[in-house]
């Protein structure tokens, strides 16, 4: 097999000057510094908000069992397994790969649509029993939130919502985290240290025959 070269390309860092940081939205490295740390931040606690958010679902799903209407679950699988195939198809998937992956599709599709009905439910009863309701005022949080995480305005934001329709999915979201929220006002924490590393053997040491029993090893 014989290749053509036909570019070679050099990656070339920016110089760092001040026209750089105002280019990037910065003042300085400092300042710099502290964006990216106050981002890192903010990243950690939205993953552990989100294990939190699955360690508590996970209880609440095990430990109330019911069964849900069957033409319910149908409506929403449909759903749900529309919104998987546009993933796929957006991923890059080919029609053929995913009529490969059929099957498997819809048993995932399945799954997923008695999850989250599930969690639905018992948040929703949740939030019922404690007198959570969503106000304007959340939304309109919500909305500025939104516009700062994807960097527009929240009038974009506001008209997107109201384009797609998505005000009632929004306002549910954030009923599940006020759920969510007022259950870790009852929950406790507990830091646990992280187990010891093990020691790994190098590959030399790992084919290497085993010392007869009684022989020292170094």
């Amino acid at each position: 097999m014989i290749f053509n070269v036909l570019d070679l390309k050099t990656l070339r860092l920016p110089e760092v000057t001040p026209e750089f940081f105002q280019g990037v939205g910065f003042e300085d490295e400092a300042d710099l510094r502290s964006g990216l740390r106050e981002m890192l931040v903010r990243r950690l606690e939205y993953q552990k908000r989100q294990a939190l958010r699955r360690a508590i679902l996970d209880q609440l799903v095990d430990q109330t069992p019911f069964e849900l209407p069957g033409d319910l679950v149908a409506r929403q699988e449909k759903s749900t397994l529309r919104n998987m195939v546009l993933d796929m198809r957006q991923g890059g998937l080919s029609e053929n790969d995913i009529r490969a992956r059929e099957a498997e599709i819809r048993a995932n599709a399945h799954e997923t649509t008695l999850r989250n009905l599930k969690e639905f439910f018992i948040l929703s009863k949740i939030a019922e029993a404690e007198g959570l309701k969503v106000e304007e005022q959340d939304i309109e949080q919500e909305i500025v939130q939104l516009a700062v995480r994807s960097d527009e305005s929240p009038r974009r934001i506001r008209a997107r919502i109201e384009k797609e329709n998505l005000a009632d999915a929004l306002a549910t979201q954030i009923l599940e985290r006020k759920a969510i929220d007022r259950i870790l006002d009852y929950v406790a924490f507990e830091d646990v240290a992280l187990p010891a590393e093990q020691d790994i053997a190098t590959l030399d040491e790992s084919v290497l025959p085993a010392p007869p029993e009684g022989a020292k090893t170094p």
